[in-house]
């Protein structure tokens, strides 16, 4: 009886090394795909400083670059104020019907060749 139960604790500890195993291939393949090599060119004293940093941090450089920019405010982003009339337009939008590649002019021909009728 405890010769069972061990070898069904040992088959089940190799299903969960298994599983975990497979969930990490999945997950550092998906994140590792978009990854692409940047170089820079910095003074020494910056590489210096960025190394330190990273390393008190726990994190590499591209790590540490990475979080600095994501950080930043994106100017093609827009976030309106809040309570204004931008959000409250935005916000009256459904989530169904927004899009992040909107072609005006693609929109406007289609408008243009319904109320004309032309090819």
């Amino acid at each position: 009886m405890f010769y069972v139960r061990c070898v069904q604790a040992i088959s089940s500890l190799f299903i969960y090394a298994y599983i975990v195993y497979y969930a990490y291939a999945l997950v550092s393949k998906f994140t590792l795909m978009n990854k692409k090599t940047l170089n820079l060119s910095i003074e020494e004293s910056i590489k210096r400083r960025a190394k330190r940093i990273a390393k008190q941090r726990g994190i590499s450089v591209s790590r540490f670059f990475e979080k600095l920019v994501a950080e930043q405010e994106d100017p093609e982003e827009f976030t309106p104020t809040s309570g204004s009339a931008a959000e409250q337009i935005m916000n009256a939008i459904p989530e169904s019907k927004k899009v992040d590649d909107y072609d005006y002019d693609k929109v406007k021909y289609e408008a243009l060749k319904e109320k004309y009728d032309f090819d």
